[in-house]
């Protein structure tokens, strides 16, 4: 009840207030000064003053940083506290992806937020880096600490990430296996599997050169092979790098492959 009457209430002060200022000449710089300290006393003596703040959303940030941030100070005019400052300064915080803020009269602050999830470490020019989905840093958090995220390497990277993702989720014995990815020249992926295996992957038709790998791992198994480095760029042809140890039968034999070896 007291929040559906809290306009009128306001409003009937903010005439008196202005009445009560015009009626005592006060000077006109200061009339909006006093009409609002006026306004703002007679909300207090009514209870509309902050008593609790109520967060939904938190998960990885720290509650002190994020009331901090928020600055609401009990016993302060809820009415005078401003919402868009304290969401710009929620959305510097280092998790925070999107912050709302609202009042809940007469006495509450409802902070709603959401929160950048670690999706990837990109490297770019020698330093590591936790992005979320966006392919936005999250800054002041260490690479180390989710050192089992892939790794997106080189620039654009981060941006083409959840792109790269996405196409391989289509063929999973292959995204269940890459640990890390290449952007080479801002156009084609190079990615890596079981920390071993490298594949190349072409800049067109990337989709299709993954499915003839996923079937090739479903016929003969070729991620348990000792394979080094796998070329799809050339749609019509595979070429296959196996390590320098004496290859097996199963390595010679088992598949129709142009092998080019490399140490």
């Amino acid at each position: 009840m007291a929040a559906i009457a809290a306009p009128w209430v306001v409003m009937s002060i903010l005439l008196g207030g202005i009445g009560w200022v015009i009626f005592s000449k006060a000077k006109p710089d200061s009339l909006a000064t006093a009409v609002k300290s006026e306004v703002m006393l007679a909300t207090l003596k009514l209870g509309f003053e902050i008593d609790s703040v109520w967060v939904n959303g938190l998960n990885r940030s720290l509650k002190e940083d994020v009331l901090f941030a928020v600055g609401a100070n009990r016993g302060e005019p809820i009415l005078d506290f401003d919402t868009a400052i304290a969401r710009e300064r929620l959305k510097k915080l280092p998790w925070i992806k999107e912050a709302r803020v609202s009042l809940a009269l007469p006495n509450q602050i409802n902070v709603f937020l959401t929160e950048r999830k670690p999706f990837a470490i990109w490297q770019i020019n020698r330093e590591l880096h936790v992005i979320d989905q966006d392919g936005e840093i999250i800054k002041g958090i260490l690479a180390a600490e989710f050192a089992g995220l892939p790794t997106m390497v080189g620039k654009g990277a981060n941006k083409a990430a959840d792109s790269l993702f996405s196409l391989v989720a289509k063929t999973p014995n292959i995204a269940n296996l890459m640990t890390a990815a290449s952007f080479v020249g801002e156009r084609r992926w190079d990615i890596r599997l079981d920390d071993r295996i490298d594949v190349q992957l072409p800049a067109e038709a990337a989709e299709e050169a993954l499915r003839r790998l996923n079937k090739l791992q479903l016929d003969y198994q070729i991620f348990s092979k000792d394979i080094l480095g796998i070329d799809l760029r050339v749609h019509d042809r595979l070429i296959v790098h196996v390590s320098d140890k004496k290859k097996s039968k199963a390595n010679n034999g088992s598949i129709k492959i142009s092998a080019e070896r490399r140490s």
